[in-house]
């Protein structure tokens, strides 16, 4: 299965600048990084009012067969820096007394920038 993704770019690390993906694609750091899908993700530590601009990469990835995991228990499979055997990414799941619930959310680690 391949999902569109839009991150922002204010969220990615030194590793991952604009630049810097634009040339050699995205640097992996061992716990995977996270896509999401189905909403837009805005870092609010870097609002600044109702003029800020945003950017964003778009990217298609390559989610193929997913490991369902709730977000409670993400760091687990990130502090592993694998994922189980037979799967090519994790699909986060939000618990309904999960504040964030509420919104339409698909999120999933990928570990391999080959899959995006």
């Amino acid at each position: 299965m391949i999902l569109d993704s839009w991150l922002d770019t204010s969220t990615l690390t030194e590793n991952n600048n604009p630049e810097k993906v634009c040339q050699k694609g995205f640097d992996f750091p061992l716990g995977g990084l996270l896509f999401p899908t189905g909403h837009i993700q805005l870092n609010q530590e870097n609002y600044r009012g109702k003029n800020r601009v945003y950017e964003f990469f778009v990217v298609r990835a390559a989610v193929g067969r997913s490991y369902s995991l709730s977000v409670k228990n993400m760091d687990k499979v990130r502090e592993k820096r694998k994922l189980p055997q037979g799967f090519d990414s994790v699909y986060l799941l939000y618990e309904d007394d999960d504040e964030e619930s509420q919104d339409f959310k698909h999120d999933y680690i990928i570990f391999d920038n080959s899959q995006v």
